[in-house]
């Protein structure tokens, strides 16, 4: 799976995010045709990457550990697991965040579909603690895990869903 990214700074950089069986997403620079960095964390297959519509450092992976994470490509974190309990039971096969960065979709083998809130106070401090967190400190960075989506179905398709996206307000899940 990949993903293009770009940074804005002096000029506009064009990074690659790929991804793939051995869990790892690696970050490169097509401009200088290197890795920059990998990010790790998963524990089982990256099914999908996705940039954030607003933030150009955040990423969103899914994954066959059967969760979800939304990576900071600046300071090189983990912020958030999407997945636990209510999370999913299954290989996660691909998400997308809305328009606003408000809701993340996702879904899984097991016909279902969840959608998770990036909104909550939670969600929104670990996303600006993770710009601002000492990177030399004693103490790892305080990953919020949520274990809940907002919305959770399986009765809209009868085989597994393998892709999500959202199309304006409309979330549109796609079955074999």
């Amino acid at each position: 799976m990949v993903c293009w990214l770009y940074q804005e700074s002096d000029d506009v950089e064009v990074f690659l995010a790929a991804a793939g069986q051995r869990g790892l997403i690696r970050v490169i620079s097509t401009r200088r045709m290197r890795d920059e960095f990998t990010l790790s964390g998963h524990g089982g297959a990256v099914n999908e990457v996705r940039g954030h519509p607003t933030d150009n450092n955040l990423l969103l992976s899914a994954s066959k550990d059967n969760s979800l994470r939304l990576w900071n490509l600046q300071t090189k974190r983990c912020i958030i697991v999407l997945g636990g309990l209510e999370g999913h039971r299954d290989e996660v096969l691909s998400c997308d965040f809305d328009l606003n960065a408000s809701f993340v979709m996702s879904c899984r083998m097991d016909h279902s579909v969840k959608l998770w809130s990036l909104e909550t106070e939670e969600a929104k401090s670990a996303i600006l603690l993770s710009y601002t967190y000492p990177a030399k400190s004693e103490k790892p960075f305080p990953v919020l895990h949520i274990h809940f989506p907002v919305f959770s179905t399986r009765t809209i398709h009868r085989n597994y869903v393998d892709c999500v996206r959202w199309f304006g307000n409309l979330d549109l899940p796609k079955s074999c």
